[in-house]
């Protein structure tokens, strides 16, 4: 990574501090992966799909932060300017029912085993299943170090959002998310001591 490629860099939560010790303390434990399968029912543009997905990146911070760890005197997360991510697409509509339930199954027990690397990986990634004429399944897959299940149901509206003004071509709202470096900056200004008084 190249200073020209950061966009910013700040501190750690206690939360997700608390997160990375035990990601650095064993790597293959999945208990921070999360992974959600959603079914979605219609024509779908793959294409657009992972348009949206970059778009949805882009518009997120929190989707372009990386962690750094090593060489520092305390841990940081690091928002890169801009990162790209490939969508996953399988076809498995000419599998029978028991074949694609299985496929799915391996699938997602493998990108499980795959985990994550805080310090490389964008965090938040997606495979596109179909196993109808109009019938898929995606699998999405995130890091607990940068958001939790309240946050996903948000991204998720949004995603779906971006996803129908790029398929009726409608201009994309430009409103900025507020960013995480917000709540980071505003818990660094709390008192402590007061707070563990309390």
């Amino acid at each position: 990574m190249k200073r020209t490629d950061i966009q910013n860099i700040y501190a750690l939560s206690p939360m997700q501090e608390g997160m990375l010790f035990h990601h650095q303390l064993n790597k293959e434990s999945p208990l921070y992966f999360e992974q959600t399968t959603i079914k979605i029912e219609g024509s779908l543009d793959i294409a657009i799909f992972e348009q949206s997905f970059n778009h949805l990146i882009q518009k997120h911070e929190v989707l372009r932060t990386v962690f750094t760890f090593q060489k520092t005197e305390k841990p940081r997360q690091v928002v890169l300017k801009a990162r790209k991510a490939t969508i996953v697409f399988r076809d498995l509509s000419q599998l029978d029912e028991e074949a694609r339930i299985q496929e799915l199954e391996r699938f997602a027990v493998e990108d499980r085993a795959r985990g994550f690397d805080l310090g490389k990986d964008i965090l938040m990634r997606i495979a596109l299943f179909r196993i109808g004429e109009t019938v898929y399944h995606a699998i999405w897959s995130f890091h607990h170090i940068i958001m939790d299940g309240w946050c996903f149901g948000i991204l998720m509206r949004d995603f779906m959002e971006i996803y129908h003004r790029i398929h009726r071509q409608e201009p994309l709202e430009n409103k900025k998310p507020t960013p995480y470096s917000a709540y980071i900056s505003w818990l660094e200004r709390q008192d402590k001591e007061s707070g563990l008084a309390y």
